[in-house]
């Protein structure tokens, strides 16, 4: 309790609730004013609007997320290629992103919001029913008061026996209550994040990369060998180039021992980005970067020396990749 943590998962469930409630209000009014004007072709707006009504909430969701996890979440939408409302709405229709946080809204509004609030308000009606059972006795005036409509409590000390279970029952609660408010973040971590599509699509420009790197290599190689007169010359130039070939197409490429995830983490530290900033490219805890930067120098052979530093390794040993 005097961590802080639990009360900040109580304020993230608490202020689910009224969010839960505009957002199901929201829905249900685009929905209908949709419907009722679709004849006239006037609800097709209404219809686009519905459709990116879930972008506003993800954007607060993300924020909201930092009182149970501290490790941010990336915005996964692409900046728009100009300025105006016309290119953000051309670039957002053409994502993906805005279907996955509609669905994210209408899941919160239907089902995310109801448990939270049947789950805090449970835990507040009873501790808060057995604290108040002194106050209740007072207030009416006739010596009596009941228990959360169990028992009676008719005397002063058997009143605050309950208002003490109420206070000791409180933190005991809030544990709970915390790990539901985790599981929530998880859930809209895995939701509202980054598909794991934008990865494969920066490996797969890696490997093009190093295909255009082999294109201009093999041309460069011609090109000497045309204007060299001397066979003998010719042949150990080719024969070089050849190597250097071999080098970057064969299976001999240390960075080959590491996992998709391991590149990814070592590409980024190449850019010059530190673990934090990796970690949130990735959006993983930094734990997990460190984790994957020590498979990294494990594989790479890179052991603990004072004269060296293994990071600037293992990117030099990246870049030469």
């Amino acid at each position: 309790m005097l961590s802080g943590r639990p009360w900040r998962a109580a304020l993230y469930l608490l202020t689910s609730v009224p969010l839960g409630a505009a957002t199901l209000l929201t829905l249900v009014l685009l929905a209908v004013a949709d419907s009722a004007l679709a004849v006239v072709l006037v609800g097709l707006p209404l219809l686009l609007v519905l459709v990116l009504s879930g972008i506003p909430l993800a954007s607060l969701e993300r924020r909201r997320l930092r009182l149970v996890d501290g490790a941010p979440l990336a915005n996964p939408h692409r900046e728009p290629p100009g300025t105006g409302p016309a290119a953000w709405l051309r670039t957002r229709i053409q994502e993906h992103c805005p279907w996955r946080e509609l669905g994210y809204a209408l899941l919160f509004a239907t089902a995310l919001c109801p448990l939270e609030a049947l789950t805090v308000g449970a835990m507040l009606l009873v501790c808060g029913g057995l604290m108040a059972t002194p106050a209740v006795m007072a207030a009416g005036g006739d010596g009596e008061a009941k228990v959360l409509q169990l028992r009676i409590s008719d005397s002063y000390p058997e009143a605050f026996a309950v208002l003490a279970a109420g206070v000791v029952l409180l933190p005991v609660l809030a544990y709970p209550l915390g790990a539901l408010a985790a599981g929530r973040a998880v859930l809209t971590r895995r939701l509202l994040s980054a598909p794991e599509s934008g990865a494969d699509s920066r490996l797969q420009e890696l490997d093009r990369s190093r295909m255009r790197l082999v294109d201009a290599f093999e041309a460069e190689r011609r090109r000497i060998e045309r204007d060299l007169h001397v066979g003998a010359q010719q042949w150990l130039v080719a024969l070089s180039m050849t190597l250097g070939l071999a080098r970057l197409e064969g299976p001999a490429d240390p960075l080959a021992r590491l996992t998709a995830r391991e590149q990814e983490v070592l590409a980024l530290m190449a850019e010059g980005r530190s673990n934090a900033a990796v970690a949130a490219a990735l959006s993983v805890g930094e734990g997990t970067v460190s984790k994957h930067f020590g498979s990294i120098l494990t594989k790479l052979g890179l052991s603990v020396s004072d004269d060296t530093n293994r990071r600037v390794l293992a990117v030099l040993t990246y870049l030469r990749g």
